[in-house]
């Protein structure tokens, strides 16, 4: 009874089938040893697919894994995008208020270098000596002149 408790080593159970297969016929031990034949060939197809099968789960796992990073990368590219826009936005603002600011600018420029002529012309006048008494009395004559002749054209209108 130990030795039946006792596991069979490797050994032990091929011995043990060659004398079963050397008791029985050929027939029978024709079919069984295509039946191990056949075992073995589907044991090996079992081993192939099952080879694959691991095979593809990893690339499957290796898909995912490119699949999220992927996502992560558009859900930043997203974000840089809105960023980029908002960025965009506040700069055409500031530029269109730019634009207003240099054309108020521009005009108060504009207005300020007339003023300065005519304050450089005032200068300039109030620098000269006066006018010499003849040529105020001459000035004056063809004033007085120009005023006649502009009364007599509205006359004859």
């Amino acid at each position: 009874e130990e030795e039946r408790k006792k596991a069979l080593e490797p050994e032990e159970v091929e011995d043990l089938t060659n004398q079963i297969m050397d008791q029985l016929d050929a027939d029978v031990q024709a079919r069984i040893k295509e039946e191990q034949y056949q075992l073995n060939v589907n044991k090996r197809r079992a081993d192939k697919n099952r080879e694959e099968v691991l095979a593809m789960m990893e690339k499957v796992k290796q898909f995912e894994q490119r699949r999220d990073a992927l996502r992560e990368h558009v859900e930043e590219a997203e974000a840089e995008i809105k960023a980029s826009e908002e960025e965009m936005n506040e700069s055409e603002e500031v530029h269109a208020h730019s634009e207003q600011v240099f054309r108020r600018l521009s005009k108060q420029e504009s207005e300020a270098k007339k003023r300065r002529e005519v304050l450089e012309d005032e200068v300039n006048a109030a620098k000269k000596p006066p006018p010499k008494e003849k040529d105020t009395r001459k000035l004056e004559g063809e004033v007085e002149a120009a005023r006649a002749k502009n009364e007599e054209l509205r006359e004859h209108e």
